[in-house]
């Protein structure tokens, strides 16, 4: 897991990816940073009496920290870049992967189009 994880890492530093490209990325590094460190995820970590971390060594950084700073990218980016591959079903994913100018689709446009599929009755 640690090997994908690098991969992933250089992929999203060193290659010009699409937004799509970005977002799928991101969502399966966290998927592999959290079968990691379960403790980070939200809820995930064994807490004390009180609701704080047993041992502050004991506290790992979170996933957007991780990633946020290995990528240079801001947290919220992150955020939003994984909220994109996780709410978009396969379908929608796969017609932007699709379209001819994929490779100029932003990421706001992919959020734009998840909207807009979101807010379908």
């Amino acid at each position: 897991m640690h090997t994908q994880l690098a991969e992933i890492d250089e992929n999203l530093i060193r290659h010009q990816l699409t937004a799509l490209q970005e977002s799928q990325a991101l969502k399966r590094r966290k998927e592999i940073y959290e079968a990691l460190h379960p403790e980070t995820k939200v809820g995930g970590g064994e807490k004390g009496a009180r609701g704080k971390p047993k041992r502050q060594s004991d506290v790992l950084v979170s996933f957007t920290q991780d990633t946020a700073a290995k990528t240079g990218k801001s947290r919220r980016t992150v955020e939003r870049a994984v909220e994109v591959a996780e709410k978009l079903p396969e379908e929608i994913q796969q017609a932007i992967a699709d379209a001819r100018n994929s490779s100029t689709t932003s990421s706001a446009s992919c959020r734009s189009v998840g909207k807009q599929y979101w807010a379908e009755p």
